[in-house]
């Protein structure tokens, strides 16, 4: 299949025949469907903290956190494509005859091209744009009451422009704020300051960047950090991280042969983002928060933001320091007390949410030492979820596992067995979504940091569908971040308000309240 080229390409990949091998009885065979026991619901695998809880884990947060070195792990790698997808279809279809003006001004939808024409200045380049037409003799004004839709586009997207159709989401203004626009980058150096600093001063973020984009990112923090960190009082510890190219999987075409690049060579596709916990695995921070790059609010919903990350990273550490001291107990040479196994065994289905096999409470003693160590001996997580509002993506459920264990994990639609009626309808009793708000600790009771690759469920990949030069192809991805990848560490599902979740998918969520501030 493969020629001499082909293999030294490959290899130059840092991926091996045997992956690519193992990644085409993938695209055969497909990856087994998730076994949903139940939706993860409040009282029944997610807590909803009352007030008097959520004040205490800030408590314990901000009481204890001098004791741990901490990082924030930002996933940034996306293109803003997909964000203007509605205007690049304009574009393309929009002729600017009468009859498509009058088709454009009846649409009074707030995510049709009409409205956002005639809201353009709520948008926070407006400015940019504004000044970018201005110095080229044109009115932005007039452009919009001459119905130069197409034109005004064009300056906005296109390379002559201010080229938003090929940035990256992380340096497209988001916030209009009283000094000045800001990216999701920079609101993300905020927010680091305000719950990663260390007692040293130092907040360390990281920033996972398509490697097309590294350059570019780098060249805007260094232009921005020092502003933010005489505002808020720190010194940023960056790093930016690039998808590994070891993780790249091979594509096909819909015939099952092996799409070639322009250059003949076999084409090899980023495999999503399960592929970033190699990023993950190379932070070595006691605590580690997660937070997509486009989830970000402007200053008025920041401080409960703010509380609610340190209330789970509160959660966490309580958490983590009774693991700890029970697996320092179970690896004791002295012979355990029934009542130590006991309490033991319900600490793990009470706090950390595993129901245990039937059979482990006819385990003798060794045994179940040896079982209860494995359960409490893994990366554990804390995860915000909200209540569901319609918005795409993973929810929250009770898995069951090889082991017979049933524990909780964050699982895509696509994962799910939807002709199977019992999944579907346990699928449809899910109310709440993952808005990837999480928060990591990644290290055992030593204080030596897990191997995360070791707590990897291998049958959550993904087979998706994409466009390459204008054909279909179909992938493989990675178990997802949080969900395959982390299917064996301990999981901590925690209601958060919808107010502190409002990502920025399409240009249109721009228009929203959530995203304005009253200036």
């Amino acid at each position: 299949m493969f020629t001499a080229k082909d293999k030294k390409y490959i290899k130059s990949h840092k991926i091996s025949l045997e992956d690519i091998k193992q990644q085409m009885i993938n695209f055969k065979n497909g990856f087994p469907k998730i076994e949903l026991e139940t939706p993860a619901l409040v009282d029944d695998g997610i807590i909803l903290p009352s007030e008097e809880q959520i004040n205490r884990w800030v408590s314990d947060f901000d009481y204890k956190k001098s004791r741990y070195s901490i990082t924030k792990f930002v996933p940034a790698s996306g293109a803003a494509t997909r964000m203007f997808a509605k205007l690049y279809d304009f574009l393309e279809e929009y002729d600017g005859s009468h009859e498509q003006y009058l088709q454009l001004i009846a649409d009074k939808s707030e995510d049709g091209m009409n409205y956002f024409f005639q809201n353009i200045h709520k948008l926070p380049f407006y400015k940019d744009l504004k000044d970018h037409l201005l110095l080229r003799g044109y009115f932005l004004d007039k452009l919009i009451e001459k119905c130069e839709y197409k034109f005004i586009l064009e300056s906005l997207l296109n390379r002559d422009g201010l080229n938003y159709g090929e940035l990256p989401k992380a340096l497209i203004k988001f916030h209009s704020h009283i000094e000045s626009a800001m990216t999701p980058l920079e609101e993300h150096l905020v927010e680091a300051a305000h719950y990663c600093k260390s007692n040293k001063g130092v907040s360390h973020i990281n920033f996972t960047v398509s490697e097309e984009y590294l350059k570019m990112a780098k060249k805007y923090l260094k232009e921005n950090r020092k502003k933010y960190e005489k505002k808020h009082h720190t010194k940023f510890k960056i790093s930016l991280s690039v998808q590994n190219k070891s993780t790249d999987c091979i594509a096909l075409d819909i015939d099952r042969n092996v799409v070639r690049d322009e250059e003949g060579l076999p084409l090899l596709r980023p495999s999503g983002h399960g592929a970033l916990l190699m990023n993950l695995n190379s932070i070595k921070s006691d605590i580690t928060f997660i937070k997509n790059i486009d989830n970000v609010l402007p200053d008025r919903y920041k401080p409960e933001t703010y509380r609610y990350k340190k209330a789970l990273a509160g959660l966490l550490i309580n958490i983590q320091e009774k693991v700890f001291t029970h697996l320092r107990t179970l690896k004791k040479s002295n012979i355990q007390t029934p009542n130590k196994l006991n309490e033991i065994l319900d600490f793990c289905n009470t706090k950390l949410f595993v129901k245990h096999p039937k059979e482990v409470y006819h385990y003798g003693t060794e045994t179940l030492v040896k079982y209860l160590i494995g359960v409490l001996d893994r990366p554990i997580r804390v995860c915000g979820m909200v209540l569901n509002e319609g918005e795409p993506g993973g929810g929250p459920f009770w898995v069951k596992n090889k082991d017979m264990s049933v524990s909780l994990q964050i699982i895509e639609k696509s994962q799910i067995d939807t002709s199977n009626p019992e999944q579907k309808k346990i699928l449809e009793a899910s109310t709440h979504f993952n808005p990837v708000d999480i928060v990591c600790g990644t290290k055992n009771e030593k204080g030596k940091h897990y191997d995360l690759s070791k707590f990897i469920n291998p049958e959550t990949g993904f087979i998706s569908t994409k466009t390459y030069k204008g054909e279909k192809i179909t992938i493989q991805e990675l178990p997802g971040l949080w969900n395959g990848s982390m299917a064996y560490w301990n999981t901590i599902f925690v209601e958060v308000p919808s107010e502190t979740f409002s990502p920025v998918k399409t240009v249109q969520d721009l228009f929203k309240i959530e995203h304005r501030n009253i200036l």
